[in-house]
Parts: structure tokens; sequence; C-alpha cells
């Protein structure tokens, strides 16, 4: 049996006038599981990313560098995967959130409890691995994206080292939920923009765990109905809703309320076995994060200033987690602008096929500030790193159609020749500080 052609496209290529490049530019035979060299180089990342923390962690021994990836939230996720979830008021003597762990999701709790279960690791080895294991799922979705895309081996590269760079990305490969969520909703993305049953069914499931790993994935669940109005042509005689074809919207409706299970099975959980829906709200709230959903409008909230001096010489990681707010805000801000103006130009540039990147990026940045705004934004450089991802993508999406020429070019890749590393050299301090015991994010 001849093995099907595959067809591959040059972003760099040129292309006829009013041209767009398409959210799926090859056929599903054309990606195939036979092509290793994405799993392969998924593999590497991931264990360059487990290297560089080791380089970077001031420990000799690599076992016990590998171990100090187990930090802070890692305990709860042990805890959660070795006896489940538990409601028990604290002790007079101890404070509140120490005798609750209903605060976090239970699908990566879930895939630690597997490891552990199965092949009888220990606990912190477990939690480890189940984030490991999903952020070598996160790289391969991130290069099946790019490739389906027409991505040239030079754009992804930079898109790669862009985003292995930021300083937040070892939070992948340590105990935290993360890569887990971030390849459930590169996996919901990927497979939501494909036709037939089997995408269907791998799309709903991604979202399932998409959903089922952080509260931010509920919003995110749209994406399929996004994804539907990207093309308005629809066959003259055609039943449609909303200029999309019939077939196409309930196809994108049972997804969306296939990926919404996880989030819903979980609140459902916690009626039934606590008697509070809304526990893991409560339980947040008891941990002083109680939500400002007015809190993006506060001027107070997007304050620029220098970072202070932290622990051990270092810059306070909690200033750069309230500086990380207004410089996502105008990241974000700058790249709905240039989707504006090219769209503006060009009505058939694509925008629609960008539209779920940005709006997955709006709604995960309201989202984060709001929740974190009543404990002044700590944490919040963790929480942009797929905010970041996001935008990045819809930026080399945008310039897959726009193929810039000349000064344009040249100053890109300038700033990213200075950007990279630094982003870089800020990780391998927060990765230094995280291994020694001290809160990053």
């Amino acid at each position: 049996m001849e093995k099907p052609p595959q067809v591959y496209l040059k972003a760099d290529s040129v292309r006829p006038a009013g041209s767009a490049v398409t959210w799926m530019k090859t056929k599903p035979s054309a990606v195939c599981w036979g092509d290793w060299w994405i799993v392969i180089a998924g593999l590497a990342l991931t264990l360059a990313q487990i290297l560089f923390a080791y380089t970077q962690s001031g420990n000799i021994s690599f076992t016990a560098a590998y171990l100090n990836l187990y930090q802070f939230d890692s305990y709860w996720y042990g805890e959660i995967a070795e006896v489940g979830y538990h409601n028990r008021a604290a002790q007079p003597t101890e404070e509140i959130y120490k005798g609750k762990n209903v605060a976090f999701f239970p699908c990566f709790p879930m895939l630690a409890r597997f490891l552990l279960t199965v092949f009888g690791l220990p606990t912190k080895v477990a939690v480890l691995l189940a984030a490991q294991l999903a952020c070598w799922g996160f790289w391969s979705y991130l290069f099946l994206l790019l490739r389906s895309w027409g991505m040239s081996i030079l754009k992804t590269a930079t898109v790669t080292v862009l985003l292995a760079a930021h300083p937040c990305a070892f939070y992948l490969i340590a105990g935290y939920s993360e890569s887990l969520f971030l390849m459930s909703l590169l996996g919901f993305f990927y497979w939501s923009g494909r036709e037939g049953s089997g995408s269907s069914w791998l799309a709903g499931a991604h979202g399932f765990v998409m959903t089922s790993t952080r509260l931010v994935g509920l919003p995110l669940v749209l994406i399929p109905l996004l994804l539907a109005m990207r093309s308005t042509k629809i066959e003259r005689g055609k039943p449609n809703i909303c200029g999309v074809r019939m077939e196409t919207a309930i196809r994108s409706a049972m997804l969306t309320v296939v990926a919404s299970l996880g989030a819903l099975v979980f609140f459902g959980y916690c009626q039934l076995r606590f008697g509070f829906w809304n526990l893991y709200m409560r339980t947040q709230s008891d941990w002083g994060l109680k939500p400002d959903y007015l809190a993006i409008f506060r001027p107070k909230v997007y304050s620029v200033f220098l970072p202070r001096e932290g622990v051990q010489g270092f810059v306070s990681t909690n200033d750069l987690s309230k500086l990380s707010v207004p410089l996502t805000l105008a990241l974000l801000c700058f790249l709905l602008a240039l989707e504006t103006w090219t769209a503006w130009r060009r009505p058939d540039n694509g925008w629609r096929e960008r539209l779920p990147f940005h709006f997955g990026a709006w709604s995960m940045f309201y989202i984060s500030v709001c929740g974190l705004v009543a404990v002044e934004m700590h944490s919040m450089i963790r929480y942009t790193f797929p905010v970041h991802m996001l935008l990045a993508l819809a930026a080399v999406h945008l310039l897959c159609q726009h193929p810039s020429r000349g000064f344009a070019s040249d100053l890109g890749f300038g700033l990213l020749v200075i950007i990279i590393p630094h982003v870089a050299w800020l990780q391998s301090d927060l990765v230094y500080l995280f291994t020694s015991g001290h809160w990053v994010a």
C-alpha cells in the first residue's frame, strides 16, 4: 500500500494577491504519526529543559537537583495523588489553608496518581514525571501546529526558542500543572481545526482534560465555535446558522459541551462529596484569593516600576509578577491594534483564524488579574506564560501571511536577538531560586 503523499507549504513563498493561509493547509492524511522527528524533537527539548534546570540549580547531584523541582504546589498535587481530596478544618494553631486541598483541579494529580499506582513510583517522582510527560506532549503539539501552517524550520526554531526562554518556562518540567494544561490546550486547538470523527473525539478528550486541569480553561471551550466562523463561504442551498454550515455548527457546539464537562464533573463531585459545588472557589477565598471582577479596569494594577532587590541579591519575584501585568497588557493591545490595521488593509488576511488565540489570551489574562489582585499579583508572571504563548502563535501566524522584508524584518529579528538572551538569563535566576526552596510564582 502506497503511503499517502504529504503536502508541505513554505511560509516564505510568494502567494497570489489576496490569498490567505488557512487554519489547516494540509489534508488530514498529511500529518501522520509516522513523522517521528516531531516526537523526538519534543522529547529532546523536554530533556534539554531538565538539563538546563540541573545546570542552573547550583546542586552537584543530579538526583537532588531533579527532586528539587518538586516545590510548593507540588506538595498539594502529591497529597491529592496519595490520599485524594479532603476538606478538614485546620487546627486552631494552624493557618486555615493547611486543612484543605480542594484548591486544585483534579486532572494533573490524577495523572500523577496513575503513575504512582501503576508503576509504584515515589510520589515526588510521579508528580514530576507527570509534568514532564505532558511537557513532551506540549512541545510535540506545538511543532505539529506550526508545521500545519507551513512554517519554515527557521521560524519554528525561533518560536520554540522564544517560548523555551520565557522566565517561567521551567514550570513545564517542575511539579506543576502548567504543562498538562498547555498540552491539552494546544491539542484542543489542533484537533478542533481538523475534520473527521476521529479528530472530534480527540478534540473533545483534550478539551475535557483542559477544563479539568485549570479553571482558566473553562472560557476556552468556545474555541471550536470561533474556529467554525473562520470561513463565511457557504454553498448555496446548504443549511447554515449565522453563516456557518449546519454540520460544522453542530460539531462545534458538541465539542464545546464535551470540553466543559471537565470542570462541571469536578464541581459535581464537590457537591456530592462535600455538599458545595463551589468548594474550589470557597477554598481559594479561604486562602485569600478573593476575585475582583473589575480589577482589570483599576489603573493601580498597571503601575510600572523598577523591581526591588529580593532574596540573595536577586530581583524580587513578586515585583516581577506585578510588572508582568502592564507589560502583558501592552503586548495584548499592540497585537490587537496590529490585527485591526492589517484587517483594515486586507480583510481576507486570515484574522478569523487567529481570533481564538486572541480570545484565549484575553480571557486568561482577565481571569488571572481578577483572581490575583487580592494577593498583589503574586504568581502573575507564571500565569502570563500561557497568555504569551497564544500571543506568540497569533503573531507568527500573522507574519506567515504578511512576510516582512527589509528593514521591518531586520528590526524584528534584532529585537528577538536582544530579548531572548535576557529572558533566558532571568529564567536561570528563577530556576536557582525555585530549586533552592524560595518562592518564585
